[in-house]
């Protein structure tokens, strides 16, 4: 039995809305991967963004599941948007999960996205506080140890992979630098993002 055109698009449909994120609807891991996998094997070039809240858990903790879940609607809404108004056609926003999203988007445009993406993100940060909280500058939440103590207010990391620094480009070598630089971002003040420019050797 041959399978149609029609049903090869349904059954792609039916699996990407399976793997799309049940909170904002955007394409998950599987979507992801394979696009990433699609450009690689035909040498596009592209630029792979990690973007992550910082002190997400805390916020959660303090506010409580419903306004953390606005949260990341919002961040979802603004990414869109960003994306939309300054991205090209192909360029494609996923949400890997919590407070974690990829832009798969040209070399060219990477680093304009990215800026305006943080300057959108910190326009809203005051609605997503008490008044209070956000005159003090921080909250109180329980660490991963235990202890309570204060945390800055939310702000947003965008590590930046380009394709062509990667010898070898791959799901596990862009991982792996996405980590690196997230490492690294975690320990800066303020909304940040970070280009790698170095080649990578495989």
């Amino acid at each position: 039995m041959t399978v149609s055109n029609v049903q090869l698009i349904q059954l792609e449909l039916e699996q990407q809305h399976l793997d799309a994120n049940p909170l904002t609807r955007l394409p998950g891991n599987l979507v992801i991967d394979r696009e990433l996998e699609e450009r690689i094997d035909q040498d596009l070039p592209f630029a792979h963004l990690y973007i992550d809240l910082d002190n997400f858990k805390a916020y959660g903790d303090h506010y409580g599941y419903k306004v953390g879940s606005d949260a990341i609607n919002l961040v979802d809404k603004l990414i869109r948007e960003v994306v939309e108004q300054q991205g090209g056609q192909n360029d494609l926003v996923g949400h890997i999960g919590g407070d974690d999203y990829v832009v798969l988007t040209d070399p060219n445009r990477a680093e304009e996205l990215a800026k305006a993406i943080i300057t959108t993100f910190d326009g809203h940060v005051p609605e997503l506080y008490d008044p209070k909280d956000l005159e003090a500058g921080f909250i109180f939440a329980t660490d991963r140890h235990g202890i309570k103590r204060s945390f800055p207010l939310l702000t947003i990391s965008i590590a930046i992979t380009l394709s062509e620094n990667l010898e070898q480009p791959s799901l596990l070598a862009i991982s792996h630098n996405c980590a690196r630089m997230k490492g690294h971002l975690k320990q800066l003040k303020n909304s940040n993002y970070l280009i790698d420019r170095r080649k990578q050797l495989p």
